[in-house]
């Protein structure tokens, strides 16, 4: 794999609030905001950043923007439950890699199992899972916009502990995280 450059963009008015500062992982070095060092102490244990979890972290910022974007609840929530599932499965590939999954366990039941300090998560966003599923069975109507708020919510909140566990500062805007082979 060639070496790439991931360069950490955060929105201009928080630019100048944090240290900027670069570490190298797997062939890929992140520069960009250093996460605030009170921050980073609420966190437990630290996650490896590899490459296939910057791309995950990209892609939930990606979500998380639509689910902004979005005017319908189901969208909404569609949206910030697909930002769950990226930002969950960059801890698991930090873990894990392309390990094998256990025969019959779902996502968030492996999730907890290689990342117990965030099992509390796991049950939030299963639930969400499985209102998904009803809502894609036809069992419910719609996703009410203050429940929809709910989870975009709680999966921002999420984002922040992810981010924090990677020892990432979580102001952090991935939808503008560059990369390029060097």
């Amino acid at each position: 794999m060639a070496n790439a450059t991931v360069v950490g963009v955060l929105p201009t008015s928080q630019a100048s609030r944090g240290a900027v500062g670069s570490f190298s992982v797997a062939g890929v070095e992140v520069v960009g905001p250093l996460p605030e060092p009170d921050l980073v102490e609420r966190c437990s244990r630290r996650f490896d950043v590899v490459p296939s979890a910057i791309s995950l972290l990209r892609s939930a910022d990606a979500q998380l923007e639509l689910a902004a974007l979005a005017t319908d609840g189901f969208d909404r929530f569609s949206h910030a439950h697909f930002a769950a599932l990226r930002l969950a499965g960059s801890v698991v590939e930090s873990v894990a890699g392309g390990k094998r999954v256990r025969r019959g366990e779902m996502f968030w039941q492996r999730f907890a199992r290689l990342a117990p300090e965030f099992g509390l998560w796991a049950v939030v966003f299963e639930e969400g899972a499985r209102l998904r599923s009803a809502m894609e069975a036809g069992k419910l109507d719609t996703i009410r916009q203050p429940d929809s708020e709910y989870w975009i919510s709680q999966t921002r909140e999420f984002r922040t502990q992810v981010l924090l566990a990677f020892g990432l500062d979580p102001r952090t805007d991935f939808t503008r995280v560059l990369q390029r082979v060097a």
